[in-house]
């Protein structure tokens, strides 16, 4: 079966929406994700849970930075904005954005492993917050996910 690429990447972050649902029952985040996507694609879920695993094990899976990434992150930091970055992360989350440079904009990292909390779990919107000295009604969050960044938030 093919799939038109811009319908698999318009799939995939719906699924991965998928991660922070109960269903179905059993089945690890990744899994999930996973199913979502195959039945969103009209795929067997057992192709789409073996194609998500290899693409998963694929380093390059994040090696491609927003060609804008450094000159917005720059310009904010020009305006006096103070950054923080919050992720669901394994512990690396200073080491990946060092890998391109950007570590150097936040004045605050979040790593969802270090804090022993991960999104959409308010509190660790509150510890960033917290970290930087700026009352949460003060902020803004920028995310790409409806449960873990808009609702999270």
């Amino acid at each position: 079966m093919q799939v038109d690429p811009s319908d698999a990447v318009a799939a995939l972050v719906l699924a991965a929406e998928a991660r922070h649902l109960d269903y179905p029952r059993g089945a690890d985040g990744d899994g999930r994700v996973a199913r979502h996507l195959g039945f969103l694609l009209n795929v067997v879920s057992s192709r789409a849970e073996a194609a998500f695993a290899r693409a998963l094990r694929h380093p390059e899976l994040y090696s491609v930075l927003d060609p804008g990434a450094h000159a917005t992150l720059a310009e904010l930091k020009e305006r006096g904005v103070c950054l923080a970055a919050v992720a669901n992360a394994d512990g690396r989350l200073e080491q990946e954005l060092g890998a391109f440079d950007l570590a150097r904009y936040f004045d605050v990292l979040v790593d969802s492993q270090m804090l022993g909390v991960e999104k959409p779990d308010a509190r660790i919107f509150d510890c960033a917050a917290e970290r930087l000295g700026v009352p949460l009604q003060h902020s803004w969050y920028v995310g790409d996910g409806l449960v873990n960044d808009v609702l999270g938030a």
